[in-house]
């Protein structure tokens, strides 16, 4: 019976072992994505916002040599 009993609480511990790890490492891939995408998305927003600052100040470059 104590056999039984010892097999029964190691299984236990090795499922809990396994879930959290599992869990953690889902939890670390998705905090991983999540912030790779939001500095994927913070660099494009700047460099569109540059170019558009470039072509902005070209134009009123452009518009003040003209008159």
């Amino acid at each position: 019976m104590a056999i039984v009993v010892v097999v029964v609480v190691v299984v236990v511990v090795v499922v809990v072992v396994v879930v959290v790890v599992v869990v953690v490492v889902v939890v670390v891939e998705v905090v991983v994505v999540v912030v790779v995408v939001v500095v994927v998305v913070v660099v494009v927003v700047v460099v569109v916002v540059g170019v558009v600052v470039v072509e902005v100040v070209e134009i009123v470059v452009v518009v003040s040599l003209m008159m």
